[in-house]
């Protein structure tokens, strides 16, 4: 079984170096894998060729319509494995990545999609933004369980599964491997976690890079709700239904956060985390008003 990574990256680089570097020390054979990058118009295109150009496994493309998921589509273009794997440019796949779902395949045939697990690595500061990020860190495991999908930071499908489903939608900024989870379930795909197919996911440690998360997550959620709406009033309602769950959810959440979520210990920890949870809310509240009044979703 030939396996094909890809990668998209924007603006990403030092930590696609770091990616790069873990997928050169798999303990799959060389022969059995190649990696495509697709830059998704980094504001130096120079850069990735270079480097590039130090891993010659690797194939570099790039794809001018903004968007991760058209990227990731770009890479399906290009790839010639009969099994295809996804990964972020800022995850560093541990050394038996690939070999564990190569395995995981083997023994389940009937496996279409594979959902890895993904650790979540943080600093030693605790500071608020990386305990928000370590409460609320993806959990493959139960999203695949409770909404039948895994995340692109760790995915692997065979070819047969994209014939069938199709690629993803690339209007989504945020949100398109749900929808195209939820394609591959109403078709009747058999879909499995690996806990031993594992990638580690740095926790984000900056107000500005959790900002941009936000507005992304926010604009994939406004797609799949309101966007998706091909009349203009069910668009109004929509928006209207969301904003107001989203404006009574503020406060309650507040509450919940600091009483009876026990996902952060201590109160000093746990308050840190309610305000940077209610400011998320606060960001996704705006981002949607923002992209309501026909402003472009945000991709930085």
């Amino acid at each position: 079984m030939h396996v094909s990574v890809v990668i998209p990256v924007y603006n990403d680089l030092e930590r696609l170096l770091m990616c790069l570097e873990a997928l050169d020390r798999q303990s799959l054979r060389r022969d059995s894998y190649e990696v495509i990058v697709v830059d998704n118009g980094s504001d130096d295109a120079q850069v990735p060729t270079e480097l590039v150009s130090r891993f010659p496994f690797v194939k570099l493309y790039s794809e001018s319509e903004p968007g991760a998921y058209a990227a990731r589509n770009r890479g399906l273009l290009m790839a010639k494995g009969d099994l295809i794997a996804f990964t972020d440019a800022d995850c560093v796949p541990e050394p038996d990545w690939l070999e564990n779902a190569v395995g995981h395949f083997a023994r389940n045939p009937n496996c279409a999609v594979l959902a890895g697990d993904i650790h979540v690595v943080r600093g030693t500061k605790r500071r608020a933004v990386e305990i928000y990020e370590e409460a609320v860190a993806f959990n493959p495991e139960s999203l695949l369980e409770k909404q039948g999908y895994g995340v692109t930071a760790n995915l692997f499908a065979t070819r047969e599964v994209f014939e069938r489903v199709g690629h993803f939608d690339a209007g989504f900024k945020s949100g398109g491997d749900l929808e195209w989870g939820q394609r591959v379930k109403a078709l009747g795909f058999e879909q499995l976690f690996g806990a031993k197919v594992l990638v580690k996911h740095p926790a984000m440690s900056s107000v500005a890079q959790l900002y941009g998360k936000s507005r992304r997550l926010a604009g994939g959620k406004y797609h799949l709700i309101v966007g998706v709406q091909e009349r203009w009033f069910a668009r109004q309602v929509a928006f209207l239904k969301m904003s107001l769950r989203d404006l009574v959810a503020l406060p309650l959440a507040l509450a919940f956060h600091l009483t009876l979520d026990r996902r952060v210990r201590g109160f000093e920890n746990r308050l840190k985390y309610a305000g940077v949870a209610v400011w998320v809310r606060g960001v996704a509240l705006s981002e949607n008003v923002r992209l309501h009044l026909g402003k472009p979703a945000f991709r930085g």
